[in-house]
């Protein structure tokens, strides 16, 4: 009747919309009678309302609400308040009490504007409205009226393709976790900066928390030192940015100076994401949030799009995550993967940007729910969106084998909004708002919306925030309280968000309508019926997500926020407590309890007991005897506990156990539900059907059902542990599972996890240690060793009817565990299982039949049936597991019609048996009973339970005894048609007096079973107790046989046999009636009974030895069982949950990824080269850039990455965590290989330097500048700015460097700008040795050569005051900064010289006629003016391609002596004078008298060369021809290159230089040894070059890796027997020769000039 009622209503309510649909419709502000707030003639006072003010709108009054209005005290309407047709109005009032009427919108005409209404106000505040409806709320009191319509929305749908996390896809540009960045665990500030194109630019980690302020200079150097514009920074607190100080304000500025405004008010513990364009900061995206104090875990993400590139820069923060894989992440994501795309079941195009949506887990936890911002779509079908957000987990849109386990999308956005006022921090009262506090850590004192006895309220399309009051009872979000009859009214497609008290309430209720709600987030159990009294009320289409434990009922609480746990502890999404509802298509997507639970109590609950009498609908344990009036459709997915709960009682305030239990507390116990019609006790009993059920990957059980005769029907259920479990209500009732499916594993994997095995034998081992195993899948709490399994027999009587089973195979997940640990793991699975801890002996009645199964028993290791055995992991065998079994009707299961499984034992089984040792089972063709046992006095005493006190065996297999412990009854599987002698416990105590056999669930007409039960032998006489036949041993006596082949013998079952001689008395027992239906205990419900009362006798432990002979009646041998033959899998077409088709819309279609986005090229890494360990000087860096530090993550990839990506060519590293950059590399020298030591943090296969002075150089791949174009002599010079920089290698003093500088037709270089400085500094790289530049001091300034006054300054130290007679050189070891010295000091010399033909010489003869003719035979005479020591004058004359003047010949000694007294200088000249004086030669004075000079470096003079020595093949005096160059073999060795540079690197000649294989097999003629080549490496060339920038030829090196091994040495010499090329040392290392080189001819091409 009730069902007709409903559909009436419903067809009603259509018509209503249709006759609607074609009148006119009105709307509330349309009527004309209305008066506007706005008006001061609307209101007695004459003026608007004003702030705090006290409203009342007094009855007859109708007033438009047209303008917004300032904050109310309170507000009463008496009269009516319509809501204007306007936005942006806000209602903000502690309370709302509704007397008259109060209208936003209509049924026939919605409000689509936005509306909000702000509840404000304390749980002490003094507006306050004491009985129903206290603080803070929108009340709707007797005769009111409340009628609130938004705009209609779809309220929920469902996803028809996965959305999960973008890992893997083309489209992720950069993320953070798949980054070696990720192992990185300092608290403090994480730094991202990237490109324009995503390629990372840069990363910094600073460890702000630990209150080094090193850690916050570094970050404001980094920030400052980034000065490209451009680049997109972005920050992340990881954990816990430290406590602010004072001293932070530098990077807080630099922060504010990127656009950041919140950085100033995150404390400790917060999270912070920023990100920002730079040189751009009205870009900055940023988000804080302060922390609770016992918010466990807070995440915030800030994102930038890029719009020119299509590409999202995100940040994001976690702070003390629980549980979470990371803290801080960074990402690069195509806009299209940032924004991704949700496809969905239903149009949805009023969906709209900035609306919220919230996607349910679809895994285990239903914390990986949601919840997203739907952003502009461009390119969208009406069933499609874009969220602001990629998905941080898998949500699953498919139906998968059959089970539709999509992800449920809810809209949480609606138009009109109200709102309840939370305090920052939390504050208390009393006691019981402290403990709250303590317990929830925020302000749970929300707002309320009620309806009372006499109201009327529709609303709908509304967004509650915030409401519900955790310390008060009876203030939840939506509530109709105490209404009786409210047909017609209803809370409909409302979402209701973060309430502190439930979502809908329904108290003492009946004929609502909760409809497409949807409820994310609140505190105790979601959708209530209260009283165990509400009937008729339609609770469809409703989605609940987020349910937590409250402290209002206790059933809300956990166990340890109770003082007794047993009774609360009963969470659940909907609490259903009375059967007579219409529960309809409803999803409970995540409790920490159960989805659903429905619990009933004896009697009306609270104040509905009385008001149900009053009303007359009162009848004791009523609920108990009512069938579900409708339960369909309902999805159950994500729940801690169970899918669905259908058992307990809950307490009406009784007692239970002996002890008080409050109203409203848990009776975990038999709820003895028992449908029947009518429902009373003597009603007949019916089915209570749960159709198209659809229920997975619950942690504990999806479905929990203790009743009688409750009917699972076309259901689905899937991937969790256990599927289907029953109990054992009352009477002859049983729980049945039909047509419906069951799957094991399907496509929806969850996220994966780390199963790490914590079993005690692994105790000793660290948790690393462990055996591991990474799954691709989650599992039920995460316990991969659990036994999976579709069904679970249990208590029973439970029947399976026309179900299919598929994909419960024993998952075999990592063989490698065999040799490391010795087992091979398994996650088992069967279809069909059993109670892992069962107490209770089994029926075996319980049975299965037209099963259907996905694989053949065993293909893939699927099995069918699973027993666990005594090292499965979690069973504990109990009575019930020594004694399971159940039936196969119709061999469905096994092959094999009416057979029953059992445990392989002999006591079970017998040769016809098919033994399963794959199943723990045997199959078997015999008939089965259970057996009970009970008594009294002796070890059958009630002091005797649970301590195994009977021994049960069968005759034919006496040494296989079953002894059960007794916990929950001696109920014993038995087979018919065989003997069985009970014994007892001797060790326990005495005989028992009386003994009480029973035989239920199984003999009918025609079996036969003997018993025998031992007495003490003392015992003549005993009293006969028969159900059947019957004997009551007063009027009807058993019949006394004198042996047991006379009993065995008897068809009547009255005789009986007592072998005192043994001490056994026999009978049989049998039935003459047979079973009409499978609930029944026995047949025609007369259970077959026998007592015997033992009269006589001792009372001594009865032992009997004796094994009686078995019983043997003749009756068929049933035929063996044989395996079951398998042809493929079975269908499982119209069997499971209906499925709501996918809707398809013109346009709609899937995300594909064909535009992955590209980098530039100029950011595309380069392969990287090593060039060795470099030494740097800890204040002449060569690596000057902020240095990254990783203490986890560093390898050579990433530094080289990094600085490839600040386009500098070098990457150093050191301390194996440090990363350094530079554009050039070499001037400190290097450092011995071994010295780069540490391994990198990230890699330890890989070196990443030593100390700070021992650096691992790479090249990064990053093009080098051009090399400079050469000029001057031999090319050694560079262009710079018209003119030619040449260095002279040859040391000389000032002023006669100033001389060399003129001849070559300039001076001393004038350096007068920064930039020239900086030139130099790279041309004399491989310079060792200070040089001379033109300045030189006046009297109040310093002055350049041309008399210019110095105004640039690179000074050392800063400014140098001039001093008399003192010059400015280049300080080689201060990288070429300034520093004054005396004019005489020997120094290389840096020249300007004229792009043009330098000046000719004023000689006549010689090279470039530097020669004067002189004397007899007109020798050709050139002085040299430069004080040089006597090695660097006769080297002066061999470059002149001359000799020194010789005073051994006597000729020449005069010329010589007339050639200097014409000179007439006063100086002394160099001479050669007696070679055999060794250590000396001659010098002349400035008179014209010989006298013995020792030679000696300290020694310095002018000095006299004979030009013009004979050509000897194009070669000149004293230099060896070989091939196409003239050698110098100066019998010199030394020990650095500037040395052997200095001798012969000269405007004319060079070091030796080998530009051929033919060139270095020929000098082998002439030299041996090692010999300095003019070649170096050049750090801003990167590579090895000549003194004129010439590279050598590659080929002549050993190996091609050439400029790897630099560690050995910058400079090259050559092993000339070997002819192999050696890098050594530039100075300090062994010596070479000096050779010096020059073309053939050279001279005379020269001479030509």
């Amino acid at each position: 009747m009730r069902l007709s009622v409903l559909l009436a209503c419903l067809l009603t309510h259509a018509l209503n919309l249709r006759i609607g649909a074609q009148a006119q419709v009105s709307c509330p502000w349309d009527d004309q009678t209305l008066e506007k707030w706005s008006s001061a003639a609307t209101w007695l006072s004459g003026q608007v309302p004003q702030e705090n003010d006290a409203v009342n709108i007094p009855a007859g009054k109708k007033v438009l609400l047209d303008t917004p209005i300032p904050r109310l005290l309170t507000l009463t309407i008496d009269g009516t308040l319509v809501w204007d047709n306007v936005d942006g109005i806000r209602m903000e009032t502690s309370y709302v009490l509704v007397n008259g009427e109060f209208h936003i919108g209509s049924e026939d005409c919605n409000f689509e504007k936005m509306a909000d209404i702000f509840l404000y106000g304390k749980s002490n505040s003094a507006e306050n409205i004491p009985g129903p409806f206290g603080r803070k709320f929108v009340g709707v009191a007797s005769g009111g009226r409340l009628e609130i319509h938004g705009k209609a929305k779809k309220s929920w749908t469902k996803l028809t393709g996965t959305v999960a996390p973008s890992n893997g896809s083309c489209g992720i540009v950069y993320d953070s976790v798949n980054e070696k960045f990720d192992l990185e665990y300092q608290e403090g500030l994480h730094v991202v900066i990237w490109n324009p194109d995503g390629t990372v630019y840069d990363y910094g980690i600073f460890d702000t928390e630990s209150g080094n302020m090193d850690h916050v200079h570094n970050f404001v150097y980094k920030m400052g030192n980034l000065t490209a514009v451009g680049k997109i920074v972005a920050i992340a607190i990881h954990e816990d940015i430290g406590l602010p100080l004072t001293s932070w304000e530098p990077l807080y500025q630099a922060i504010e100076k990127l656009g950041g405004t919140k950085i100033r008010n995150v404390q400790p513990r917060d999270p912070y994401a920023f990100v920002a364009i730079t040189g751009h900061p009205n870009t900055a995206k940023e988000l804080h949030v302060p922390r609770s104090v016992t918010d466990d875990s807070l995440q915030v993400s800030a994102s930038l799009t890029l719009e020119a590139r299509n590409l999202v820069f995100r940040a994001e923060s976690v702070t003390v995550p629980s549980g979470s894989k990371y803290s801080v992440r960074f990402r690069v994501l195509a806009r299209r993967l940032a924004f991704p795309l949700v496809t969905v079941l239903d149009d949805v195009h009023g969906w709209q940007p900035d609306d919220q949506v919230v996607v349910t887990s679809t895994d285990f936890d239903w914390r990986q729910t949601e919840v997203k911002t739907i952003v502009p779509c461009y390119d969208c079908a009406s069933n499609q969106f874009r969220v602001d957000d990629e998905f941080r987990y898998s949500h699953f849109g498919h139906v998968t084998y059959g089970v539709d386990e999509r992800a449920e999308v809810g809209l949480l956005s609606r138009n009109i909004r109200i709102e309840g006022e939370v305090q920052e921090t939390c504050y208390s009262n009393n006691a019981d708002e402290e403990y709250l506090c303590n317990r929830f850590g925020m302000d749970t004192f929300g707002g309320h919306l009620k309806v009372i006895l006499g109201g009327f309220a529709r609303v709908e399309g509304v967004e509650l925030i915030h409401l519900g009051q955790q310390s008060t009872l009876g203030t939840y979000p939506l509530h109709f309280h105490m209404c009786d009859e409210v047909a017609g009214q209803y809370f409909k497609n409302n979402a209701i968000r973060d309430s502190f008290s439930r979502c809908i309430t329904l108290h003492g209720t009946d004929n609502a309508t909760i409809s497409d709600n949807v409820c994310l987030n609140h505190i105790g159990h979601g959708i209530f019926l209260e009283d165990s009294a509400e009937r008729w009320n339609i609770i469809h289409r409703n989605l609940v997500i987020g349910t937590v434990h409250g402290t209002i009922i206790l059933s809300d609480r956990k166990s340890d926020d109770c003082d007794d746990p047993d009774h609360c502890n009963l969470l659940s999404s909907y609490w259903i407590t009375r059967p007579e509802n219409y529960v309809t298509d409803n999803v409970a997507a995540g409790c920490d309890g159960h989805g659903m639970v429905i619990a009933f109590a004896d009697v009306p609950l609270g104040y509905s007991y009385d008001r149900q009498i009053q009303r007359g609908l009162y009848r004791n344990m009523s609920a108990q005897y009512t069938k579900m009036e409708l339960f369909s459709g309902n999805i159950m997915h994500s729940n801690g506990d169970s899918g669905l709960w259908f058992d307990s009682r809950i307490s009406y305030g009784q007692y239970h156990n002996g002890k008080f239990v409050e109203s409203d507390g848990v009776l975990k116990t038999n709820g003895l539900y028992d449908p029947r019609e009518p429902p009373n006790e003597n009603g007949t009993r019916t089915e209570s059907v749960l159709s198209g059920l659809t229920i997975y990957k619950n942690d504990d059980f999806d479905v929990w059902m203790r009743g009688g005769n409750i009917v699972i029907t076309n259901s689905s259920f899937a991937d969790t542990t256990t599927s289907v479990i029953s109990a054992h209500s009352t009477g002859e009732t049983s729980c049945d599972v039909r047509h419906s499916i069951f799957i094991g594993k399907t496509e929806n994997k969850g996220e994966p996890f780390i199963y790490i095995n914590t079993s005690s034998e692994y105790d000793h081992l660290a948790k690393e240690d462990k055996p591991t195993h990474s799954f691709d899948r989650s599992i039920s709490d995460n316990r991969p060793d659990a036994m999976q399994s579709g069904l679970l027999m249990y208590q029973g009587p439970m029947y399976v009817d026309n179900c299919y089973f598929d994909r419960y195979y024993n998952w075999y997940y990592n063989d490698s565990f065999v040799n490391t640990w010795g087992f091979r793991p398994v996650h088992p699975a069967a279809a069909i299982s059993f109670h892992r801890t069962n107490h209770y002996p089994m029926p075996p009645r319980n049975g299965v039949k037209n099963l259907k199964f996905g694989s053949c028993n065993g293909e893939n290791n699927a099995f069918r049936v699973m027993m666990g055995n005594s090292t499965s992991p979690y069973w504990n065998f109990h009575d019930g597991n020594e004694l399971v079994t159940f039936h196969d009707y119709d061999g469905s299961l096994t092959g094999t019609a009416n057979t029953q499984i059992v445990r392989d034992r002999s006591f079970y089984v017998g040769p016809e048996c098919l033994s399963h040792p794959e199943w723990y089972m045997s199959v078997c063709p015999y008939k089965y009973a259970q057996l009970i046992v009970r008594g009294d006095g002796g070890v059958l005493s009630s002091s005797f339970i649970d301590q195994w006190a009977v021994l049960l065996s069968r005759d034919d297999q006496p040494q296989d005894i079953v002894n059960i412990k007794g916990t929950n009854g001696l109920k014993y599987p038995v087979r018919l048609h065989k003997s069985y002698t009970i014994r007892f416990n001797t060790s326990l105590g005495d005989a028992p007096t009386e003994v009480e056999i029973k035989a239920k669930y199984g003999l009918e007409k025609t079996d036969v079973i003997r018993i025998a039960i031992c007495f003490p032998k003392s015992t003549t006489s005993f009293k006969i107790v028969s159900t059947w036949p019957r004997i009551n041993s007063k009027s009807t006596f058993p019949n006394w046989v004198d042996n047991l082949v006379d009993l065995d013998a008897d068809t009547s079952f009255t005789a009986f046999f007592w072998d005192s001689t043994n001490g056994l008395l026999f009978f049989k027992m049998s039935s003459n009636e047979t079973f009409t239906n499978l609930d029944q205990e026995a047949a025609g419900d007369v259970i077959p009974e026998v007592t015997v009362t033992r009269l006589d006798g001792d009372n001594n432990p009865a032992s009997c030895s004796y094994s009686p002979p078995f019983y043997n009646p003749q009756v068929p041998t049933p035929s063996a069982v044989i395996a079951a033959s398998c042809s493929g899998a079975d269908s499982s077409k119209g069997l499971g949950a209906p499925i709501e088709e996918d809707y398809t819309s013109p346009g709609s279609r899937a995300e594909t990824c064909t535009d992955c986005p590209v980098p530039d090229l100029l950011h595309i890494a380069r392969p990287s080269e090593p060039r060795g360990c470099f030494y740097e000087d800890s204040l002449l860096k060569d690596f000057k850039t902020d240095v990254t530090e990783l203490r986890r993550a560093m390898t050579r990839q990433f530094c080289v990455s990094r600085c490839f990506q600040r386009e500098l060519p070098f990457a150093g590293l050191y301390y194996g965590n440090k990363c350094v950059c530079s554009s050039i590399v070499g001037r400190n020298g290097v450092s011995h290989s071994d010295l780069c030591n540490k391994a990198c943090t990230g890699d330890s296969d890989q070196i990443c330097g030593g100390s700070s002075r021992d650096i691992s150089v790479f090249t990064t791949g990053f093009a080098l500048p051009p090399a400079p174009a050469r000029c001057g002599p031999l090319s050694r010079g560079v262009y710079y700015q018209g003119k030619c920089l040449h260095l002279n290698y040859v040391k000389e003093d000032f002023w006669s460097a100033e001389a060399m500088c003129q001849n070559q037709g300039g001076s001393l270089s004038k350096i007068d700008t920064e930039d020239k400085m900086d030139f130099i500094t790279t041309y004399l790289l491989n310079v060792d040795d200070d040089v001379w530049f033109g300045a030189k001091a006046g009297t109040d300034n310093w002055y350049f050569l041309d008399g210019t006054v110095v105004t640039y300054g690179n000074w050392r130290l800063g400014f140098i005051q001039p001093q008399e007679n003192r010059y400015l050189y280049l300080q080689e070891y201060r990288r070429y900064k300034w520093n004054l010295i005396q004019y005489d000091r020997y120094k290389m010399s840096l020249c300007d010289l004229s792009l043009e033909t330098p000046p000719t010489v004023a000689g006549n003869c010689g090279y470039k006629n530097r020669g004067t003719t002189f004397g007899i035979g007109e020798t050709c005479f050139a002085p040299i003016q430069n004080l040089l020591s006597f090695q660097d004058a006769w080297f002066m004359c061999q470059r002149m391609f001359g000799r020194m003047a010789s005073i051994l010949d006597e000729t020449e000694r005069i010329n010589v002596e007339a050639f200097l007294n014409g000179i007439n200088d006063k100086e002394r000249y160099w001479v050669d004078g007696n070679p055999a004086t060794e250590g000396y030669q001659q010098a002349y004075d400035e008179v014209v008298s010989r006298s013995l000079i020792e030679s000696s470096d300290t020694k310095h003079y002018r000095s006299v060369c004979v030009l013009d020595p004979e050509i000897t093949d194009g070669c000149a005096s004293g230099w060896m021809k070989d091939g196409d160059s003239c050698y110098l073999i100066t019998g010199l060795s030394v020990t650095s290159y500037s040395q052997a540079a200095a001798l012969c690197n000269s405007e004319t000649t060079s070091l030796l230089t080998i530009d051929s294989q033919d060139e270095s097999t020929s000098i082998k003629t002439f030299l041996t040894g090692t010999v300095w080549l003019d070649l170096r490496y050049n750090g801003a060339l990167d590579n090895i070059v000549k003194s004129n920038g010439e590279t050598a030829p590659i080929s002549l090196w050993p190996a091609s890796n050439f400029l790897e091994t630099l560690s050995e040495g910058l400079c090259v010499a050559t092993d000339v027997a070997s002819e192999t090329w050696l890098h050594t040392p530039c100075s300090g290392g062994t010596g070479h020769q000096v050779v010096c080189e020059v073309p053939l001819n050279f001279f005379q091409k020269s001479a030509a000039c």
